[in-house]
């Protein structure tokens, strides 16, 4: 496999927790969930 769809792969992953952090940092002042992707 080539390291351009490797990269690209982690980049997805880091996107993804980074938005989902971003939805569970806004929803703290609900109390502590799960943010859902």
């Amino acid at each position: 496999m080539d390291n351009v769809g490797i990269l690209g792969i982690v980049a997805l992953i880091l996107v993804m927790i980074g938005v989902a952090s971003l939805i569970n940092i806004s929803r703290q002042k609900d109390g502590p969930s799960m943010a859902v992707i």
